[in-house]
């Protein structure tokens, strides 16, 4: 046959991505996690699995939720979704949550089969799918006495929803501290790094009140008190790797009323983070009203700035800076707050807008500016001046923009 020529297709393959991740009843999905109790990939003729997975492995909150690409082929495409779908039955996975009962639901419904199911099918119709998945049995490998095993001995009687639980009491390891006794623990509704934990020991917090943000599957979650009171003890650190179910802070409930019209009241809708005031700052430092020596300079010589040039050219509000906070590469002669004040920019304004946009379509209007600016080191060009422009015309030669560029400089440094 030769190698440039390619076989015949034969038959029908469909590949179900097993997930750990379980659907909600409004379509978004709740990623899972934990340690594999088991294992066991199916196998037979017209299966393959792509995954990785064994008994005892800890998955990480740091990845996707892919878990295994199990894929039946067959002569038609009915025959190989029924494979798929009894593969699934018989991918044994214990100790973690998966989507394989809702795969197996969709590989039997007329409607995915036939081809007529649309994007939106899954959100349309998750309470549905979600309680047939249910009805499923699990596992077709496991004895029938292991279906619906009672827990281990000692473990505790967790009733997780939403991120909440009543403090378990019947293990050793997790009695309550002094202080505990009618405490609630607010737990990890999955397992995942945590991002922050956003009260202290002592704090009085509100029901409902966002005390932590977890990290999983590249997604945030926010985990929010069980009920008002007081945080008597915080049991996770931010960066460590909780489990489904392990307590991250535990609540002694307390009468909060007080403490509610009190925090209302000392709310400042206006008020700016320090992190976000200082990025305001540096722009602002930019611009030609927060230099009026140097534009005072430009005046007496009757010559305009660069910022106004770029501004007379580019549309109101579609020019998109780059480098703006870069400096001139002195760092060993000068300090940052020097370098700031002397080099904004360092000494080059570019970045892609619209020119007349109001008569052209968006992708017609668009293009690149460059332009020296004579007050900053005379205009002349420098290490991350350079790096900006060919950052610059890079995206120009990719995109095809065209280029307006001032040239008015010094020369070189």
């Amino acid at each position: 046959m030769g190698l440039t020529t390619a076989p015949a297709p034969r038959g029908h393959a469909v590949q179900a991505r097993v997930n750990l991740e379980t659907l909600n009843p409004d379509g978004g999905v709740t990623p899972s996690g934990g340690r594999l109790a088991a294992y066991e990939p199916p196998s037979g003729p017209g299966i393959r699995v792509d995954g990785f997975g064994y008994a005892g492995y800890v998955t990480s909150p740091a990845y996707e939720s892919l878990l295994a690409k199990v894929i039946g082929h067959a002569p038609s495409l009915s025959a190989a979704a029924v494979r798929t779908a009894r593969s699934l039955a018989e991918f044994r996975i214990e100790g973690v949550d998966t989507n394989a009962a809702l795969l197996r639901v969709l590989l039997a419904d007329p409607a995915v089969i036939a081809g007529e199911a649309t994007t939106r099918y899954i959100d349309e119709n998750a309470p549905a799918l979600i309680a047939a998945a249910a009805q499923l049995p699990q596992s077709s490998l496991l004895p029938l006495g292991e279906m619906s095993a009672p827990p281990t001995k000692g473990a505790p009687p967790f009733g997780i929803l939403g991120g909440k639980n009543l403090l378990p009491l019947d293990s050793a390891e997790s009695l309550p501290a002094e202080g505990e006794e009618n405490a609630v623990a607010i737990v990890a509704p999955l397992q995942a790094t945590v991002g922050s934990i956003d009260v202290s020991e002592g704090d009085l917090v509100r029901a409902d009140q966002a005390v932590a943000v977890l990290e999983a599957m590249k997604m945030e979650h926010v985990v929010v008190a069980a009920t008002a009171g007081r945080v008597v003890r915080v049991a996770a650190a931010t960066g460590a790797v909780v489990q489904k179910g392990e307590t991250i802070l535990v609540i002694a409930p307390e009468d909060v009323d007080q403490i509610d019209e009190d925090a209302d009241a000392a709310i400042d809708l206006d008020h700016i983070r320090p992190d976000l005031a200082e990025t305001l700052d540096r722009w602002a430092s930019l611009m030609d009203a927060a230099r009026p020596d140097a534009v005072a300079r430009r005046r007496n010589r009757n010559q305009r700035t660069a910022r106004e040039n770029i501004d007379d050219l580019i549309d109101p509000g579609t020019f998109l800076e780059y480098g703006a906070f870069a400096l001139a590469a002195q760092r060993k002669r000068r300090t940052p707050e020097e370098l700031i004040k002397m080099s904004p920019a360092d000494g080059l304004i570019c970045g892609v807008g619209t020119v007349n946009g109001a008569l052209f379509a968006p992708e017609k209007a668009r293009c690149a500016a460059l332009a020296y600016d004579f007050t900053v080191l005379a205009g002349t060009q420098g290490t991350m001046n350079h790096r900006k422009t060919d950052r610059l015309l890079e995206l120009v030669a990719d995109q095809e923009l065209p280029v307006v560029w001032y040239a008015e400089g010094g020369g070189g440094r």
